[in-house]
C-alpha cells in the first residue's frame, strides 16, 4: 500500500463520514475511492491514547522549524477522523513577510500486528499575510460533499485574459507538511528557527518518500 510518513504530510474535522466517490481531475486519471490510503506513520503504544499522543510528535520536529506553536489533538465527533492542529487557526511567523500558518489534519488509526499505523483522511495547510486571505492553500478533503477529492491548491493568478481565483481547484499530488515548511522558508522568507532546520526536513522527506514506496 503507498504511503506518507505522518512527519512529512499533513488534515480536517469537516468529513462527514460518507465515503468519497472518484473524481477525475484534468492532470491525474482518478482518485483513490478510499480516504485513508495514505500511510502516515506506525506509532508505538500500550493503547489507542498513548498512539494519539505520538501521533502530533511526529509533526512537531517539522513545525518547530518556523514556529514555536504545539500542535496539539483535538476531539473528534461520532464516525468522524481524528485530527491534530495548530493551536489557533493562524499562528505568526517570522521573517521577510508578516506571515501566518494555519495546520489541520486528520487520521485514523488501525492496527497493523503489534502497531497501530496512522492514515490520512485529509489535510489543510495554509500560509497568508497576516490578517489578510491566504496566499496559498494546499488542500485535501475527499470525503467533504460536493467538493473534488483529489489533493489540489488554491491561490490567486492572472494573466491579460485568465484569471485564476482562489475559489478554483489548482490539482496537485498529495503534498507533503515537510514541503511546505520548506516552500515557507525557501521561497516565502519564513525565518528558520532551528539552525539544523535543513537536516530536520531532509530526515522528513526521506521518510516521506520511504513510505511512499513502501
Amino acid at each position: 500500500m503507498p504511503g506518507s510518513f505522518l512527519g512529512s504530510v499533513a488534515g480536517s474535522s469537516y468529513a462527514d463520514g460518507t465515503l468519497a466517490t472518484t473524481t477525475t481531475s484534468p492532470t491525474m486519471a482518478s482518485t483513490l475511492r478510499s480516504c485513508s490510503w495514505q500511510c502516515l506513520a506506525t506509532v508505538t503504544g500500550r493503547d489507542e491514547r498513548d498512539a494519539r499522543r505520538a501521533v502530533p510528535r511526529t509533526m512537531q520536529r517539522s513545525l518547530a522549524c518556523i514556529s514555536p506553536a504545539v500542535i496539539t489533538g483535538a476531539p473528534s465527533g461520532a464516525g468522524e477522523p481524528e485530527y491534530i492542529e495548530t493551536p489557533q487557526r493562524y499562528v505568526p511567523l517570522g521573517g521577510r513577510y508578516p506571515l501566518e500558518f494555519w495546520l489541520h489534519h486528520s487520521y485514523e488509526l488501525s492496527r497493523q500486528d503489534d502497531a497501530l499505523t496512522a492514515f490520512t483522511t485529509g489535510y489543510f495547510y495554509q500560509l497568508r499575510e497576516r490578517n489578510s486571505p491566504e496566499v496559498i492553500a494546499f488542500h485535501w478533503h475527499p470525503n467533504r460533499r460536493n467538493q473534488p477529492s483529489f489533493a489540489h491548491l488554491h491561490l490567486r493568478s492572472c494573466s491579460d485574459s485568465v484569471e485564476i481565483d482562489r475559489k478554483n481547484h489548482v490539482p496537485t499530488g498529495h503534498v507533503s507538511f515537510v514541503s511546505v515548511v520548506r516552500f515557507a522558508i525557501v521561497e516565502l522568507g519564513a525565518r528558520p528557527l532551528r539552525p539544523d532546520w535543513e537536516a530536520v526536513l531532509a530526515d522528513g522527506e526521506q521518510h516521506f518518500a520511504a513510505s511512499r514506496q513502501g
